[in-house]
């Protein structure tokens, strides 16, 4: 089995099949994904922040953002994933459900694609750069509030090529601090200023296969039991969290993050993105592959043959499952990705078929893309499956189950999902 590397993955980005709108009235950084190409995320607004909220049926969330001011007093601030946004979760593809409250996420976020149907508020394009008062500053309610990647802290790292590197652990009991920078892995001469977080008894840290405690690092001396100790720019991985800390806020308590696990060696990371994945592939064997209509050649009675793109973010082990000649199934689903036809589950209306072609993209993919196209030929085509709409696709393989209600709709209505973006507050 070969295992998603969000590394090599995203090193494959191009400008071939890319494209963006940028709106008149938006200011020159804000960007507006156009129908049917995958914006690059070098044009998205990147922020991190703590996740606070999740409704994974309809793909979104909220984070509390890291702004300018006190991280502590800002409001929750509500993201949707783009049909083709990307999770990454212990450097593995991962759903929203599977990423726990409290964990500290890089976004990746551009304008929603349709307002008129977007699952999260609208919000003005110059939202990022106002001052949200309450010693809270800037930058806390982006606009762009749509994501196309979303990767806890380790995911974040190993993808751009950086690693921690521990300058000094202080420990009283079983809880403490740690001054750490984080760096490039390739020295390139610039300085890395370093930043103080905290951990306690329910850190954990992962050594090859094995699970320890702060206590094991004591007792084998490797960690003081208390008191200060040089740690010498020791390599590792942090996963990273944020809780309410004690303190006059004098000191940063208010802002200062948690780490939530160690890993301290890549044996230890490629243990946890192996769980991770196979998690996954059972999730997304069970939903289908999501993927858009890029052409549809009709014939008569309702005969159809469907040209589709897969989306991208995923184990390679499931593409694998696509081959010529090989019947599958083909359904509607909306921009959240919900299935959109059948009253009790996906392959009730869905349009049967077999795989005509199966053609990969040679040189360079976009990010949200697998750069899979797949021909799927149909002798009754349903409503839902147009050319730009967002679809989801099963071969025969895969195990036909039924979902629970939440997540799907009985017509392609936005109106239909529970709950309705009504939910957020529109700041």
């Amino acid at each position: 089995m070969t295992r998603f590397q969000p590394a090599k993955h995203f090193a494959m980005l191009t400008l071939g099949v890319a494209l963006l709108t940028v709106l008149a009235y938006a200011d020159e950084k804000s960007f507006r994904p156009k129908p049917g190409h995958f914006p690059p995320i070098e044009k998205a607004h990147a922020y991190r922040g703590e996740l606070v909220f999740v409704d994974h049926a309809n793909r979104r969330g909220s984070l509390r953002v890291k702004g300018t001011g006190k991280f502590y007093r800002n409001d929750p601030h509500p993201f949707a994933l783009l049909p083709y946004g990307i999770v990454c979760y212990h450097d593995a593809p991962a759903d929203l459900r599977d990423v726990p409250l409290g964990t500290v996420l890089h976004a990746h976020g551009f304008l929603p694609p349709d307002p008129k149907i977007s699952a999260v508020p609208v919000l003005s394009t110059n939202n990022k750069d106002k001052d949200a008062g309450h010693y809270r500053g800037t930058g806390i309610f982006p606009a762009e509030n749509h994501v196309l990647l979303l990767e806890d802290e380790p995911s974040h790292c190993r993808r751009n090529g950086l690693i921690w590197k521990l300058m000094e652990v202080e420990i009283k009991g079983n809880e403490g601090s740690i001054l750490a920078r984080r760096e490039p892995q390739k020295k390139d001469g610039k300085k890395y200023e370093p930043e103080k977080v905290t951990f306690d008894a329910a850190t954990r840290i992962w050594r090859g296969r094995e699970s320890i405690r702060i206590s094991d690092l004591i007792n084998e001396k490797v960690w003081p039991a208390n008191g200060k100790k040089e740690l010498n720019d020791q390599a590792v991985l942090l996963g990273i969290t944020w809780k309410p800390a004690p303190g006059d806020g004098l000191s940063g308590a208010f802002t200062r993050f948690h780490v939530s696990d160690i890993w301290l060696d890549d044996k230890s990371i490629e243990h946890a993105a192996y769980f991770q994945t196979q998690k996954h592939n059972s999730f997304i064997r069970s939903r289908w592959m999501p993927a858009w209509v890029d052409k549809i050649n009709y014939g008569k009675f309702g005969r159809a043959t469907v040209t589709a793109t897969l989306f991208g973010g995923m184990d390679s082990i499931l593409y694998d499952d696509f081959k010529k000649d090989v019947g599958g199934q083909i359904n509607g689903a909306e921009n959240t990705l919900k299935h959109t036809a059948g009253h009790y589950g996906p392959g009730h209306m869905a349009s049967g078929g077999k795989f005509l072609r199966i053609e990969k993209t040679s040189g360079k993919i976009p990010l949200g893309s697998s750069g899979i196209q797949v021909q799927f030929e149909t002798d009754l085509i349903i409503e839902g499956i147009r050319p730009g709409r967002i679809i989801r696709v099963r071969p025969n393989s895969w195990p036909k189950m039924q979902i629970p209600r939440e997540e799907y709709l009985f017509n392609n209505s936005p109106e239909n999902r529970f709950p309705t973006p009504d939910i957020f507050p529109k700041y």
